[in-house]
């Protein structure tokens, strides 16, 4: 028996052409929801990063000024600005000093106190102690920081509820470890910039004192003249009343 025209290349159970059209429609189908899917998670990375890249980033860590001065520091590292900073520490921060270094850091620092805004890229220092004292005192080497602030633009972002979207202001929290143990033997950065005021300050006082110095000399050499060469006095004769008498 002849095969007929047009089912020729069917062999047994084979997919008709419909069948075959079906299947690659599907497999096309798949791929695109493979793609879709490939580029939301790209658009959703996206979204992230720049949002990792615009919130703001409140560090807090040790400092030393002229390498001595141990201060504590509050720096906004991003380019924007941080609001309702609140800090809290653990344990609480100690000093040698008696002006109350660390109770005015620790009332900072005790999660109450509300720094309204940083702007990008300020700073807040507070000194501590100076650091040889602080050493050798023996005082704790670690404190545990966390920081809690928002976006001074009160970025907002959907929660899902039962009854639908309720907007919540994005809060960021950090936990920082101050370890001043690293910096017990390490060698510190120059501060020029105090170094140059410092010399500055320095030249100036140099210059009165010279000008001071001066003037001083130069009056003294003018007593010396004066001595030197008294004024001649004028010598006068009897006035007229005194001749009539005589």
């Amino acid at each position: 028996m002849g095969l007929r025209s047009g089912v020729w290349w069917r062999c047994g159970e084979c997919p008709t052409a419909g069948e075959w059209g079906a299947l690659f429609a599907a497999l096309t189908l798949g791929v695109a929801v493979i793609a879709a899917a490939i580029a939301l998670v790209q658009l959703n990375a996206h979204f992230r990063s720049q949002w990792a890249l615009s919130r703001p980033y409140v560090v807090v860590d040790f400092t030393f000024r002229a390498a001595i001065m141990m201060q504590v520091e509050i720096r906004n590292i991003s380019t924007s600005a941080a609001a309702d900073v609140r800090l809290t520490v653990n344990p609480p921060f100690e000093s040698q000093r008696v002006n109350g270094a660390a109770d005015a850091l620790n009332e900072v620092f005790n999660g109450s106190h509300v720094i309204s805004l940083l702007a990008p890229g300020r700073r807040i220092l507070y000194s501590l102690d100076r650091a040889p004292d602080y050493f050798e005192a023996g005082l704790p080497l670690q404190y545990s920081v966390t920081a809690t602030y928002r976006d001074a633009l009160a970025r907002q972002r959907r929660d899902w509820r039962w009854l639908g979207f309720r907007r919540t202001v994005v809060t960021y929290e950090d936990s920082f470890v101050l370890d001043a143990g690293q910096w017990k033997r390490a060698t510190t950065e120059t501060d020029y910039d105090n170094q140059f005021l410092n010399i500055a300050k320095r030249v100036e006082k140099q210059v009165n004192a010279t000008a001071t110095n001066l003037i001083s000399i130069d009056a003294s050499l003018q007593r010396v003249a004066s001595a030197a060469n008294p004024t001649p006095r004028t010598i006068r004769g009897p006035s007229r009343s005194s001749r009539k008498l005589r």
